[in-house]
């Protein structure tokens, strides 16, 4: 699925990301290296990043475990309600 030229990828089996249970993978990569595709107009940069159905007392419990990372959260994801996306994003030059 593809939300605002992000490529959105639903796992196919069950697969958690350090606790988090994940339903779905999602990124950009101006640079080529990875098979994330985007649509013409201004790069979010370099992205990766999760869709989780955790609820959101666990999630801000876990965004406290990882003290110092820059994580943004979308909420609701993308891809509906009761989802949330959780992600990294490096713009270039940074």
């Amino acid at each position: 699925m593809v939300s605002d030229s992000m490529s959105f990828f639903k796992v196919r089996k069950p697969l958690t990301v350090d606790g988090l249970p994940v339903v779905a993978v999602f990124g950009f990569d101006e640079t080529g290296e990875f098979p994330f595709a985007r649509g013409p107009g201004t790069s979010p940069g370099q992205v990766f990043g999760i869709t989780t159905a955790t609820d959101s007392a666990a999630l801000e419990r876990w965004i406290r475990n990882h003290p110092g990372k820059f994580i943004l959260v979308d909420t609701p994801s993308a891809l509906g309600a009761g989802l949330t996306d959780v992600y990294c994003s490096r713009r270039p030059g940074d």
